[in-house]
């Protein structure tokens, strides 16, 4: 008789664990103010969330610092 083990599935070994984010690759103005965005696209604890303020500000919602942001900077949102 087949053993039945879904860790050898392909649907299991193809898939995204859950623990993993994906992040899509924007340029800094085609944000909308009020946005999230990452400025790296990868997860650990310096990679702060900011929010866009403006057109050339966005704030770092740990620190609560605002900094600015050239129009083409790239950065990431989370998908």
């Amino acid at each position: 008789m087949a053993e039945n083990n879904p860790a050898h599935d392909g649907i299991w070994t193809d898939t995204p664990q859950a623990s993993m984010t994906e992040f899509d690759s924007l340029r800094f103005d085609e944000i909308e103010e009020g946005d999230l965005f990452w400025l790296e696209q990868t997860r650990h604890d310096n990679n702060h969330a900011h929010r866009k303020i403006n057109d050339q500000e966005g704030q770092d919602l740990r620190t609560r610092e605002y900094h600015t942001f050239g129009h083409r900077q790239t950065v990431y949102q989370k998908t």
